[in-house]
């Protein structure tokens, strides 16, 4: 069953999330090539917020469906353990979440710092592309700071699943 809260998550995922992207495009496009056709804006706008629904929709499907991501995601942060997904599919989720590490969120805001450079570096010489600079080092900043904040509070909990849910696939793969 379906609650309001994992309509909405859903909702701003798949919706939000390309809306977001798109916007900045049409910021940026606006602002540093005032001069491209409307057309081709329009294009590249919607095959960009398809492949961003494209990939959230991926995600969805490689751990069986919505329900089940939501369920994953509720198992990390202390929930019950999802009796629906099977231990292959939770350690394939887990190893993905690994990835969002503590060392990996700083190398992310080394690269917002980088990016932060050269928009102040573009600004001094008046480049057009100051905006796009602004807007990746946001990015990447946004990226770092959620993978720090995840690590440090989940890192230990997905480390203890990942130990867990590999005993289990060895368990079954023995009998």
């Amino acid at each position: 069953m379906r609650t309001h809260r994992d309509v909405a998550i859903a909702t701003v995922q798949a919706v939000g999330a390309p809306a977001v992207v798109v916007a900045l495009w049409l910021l940026l496009v606006h602002v540093d090539f005032p001069t491209t056709p409307t057309a081709a804006v329009v294009a590249i706008a919607a095959l960009i917020a398809a492949g961003i629904v494209a990939v959230i929709l991926t995600m969805w499907w490689r751990v069986g469906g919505f329900r089940n991501d939501r369920a994953l995601h509720r198992w990390v942060r202390n929930g019950p353990e999802p009796q629906s997904v099977s231990p292959a599919i939770r350690l394939r989720f887990l190893r993905r979440l690994e990835r969002r590490s503590v060392a990996f969120g700083r190398l992310y805001l080394v690269l917002a710092g980088l990016w932060l450079l050269l928009a102040f570096v573009g600004a001094l010489y008046h480049d057009s592309a100051l905006v796009l600079n602004v807007v990746t080092a946001g990015c990447w900043l946004c990226l770092g700071i959620d993978s720090i904040a995840f690590g440090k509070r989940w890192g230990g909990r997905v480390d203890h699943l990942v130990e867990e849910t590999t005993a289990q696939l060895q368990d079954a793969a023995r009998l």
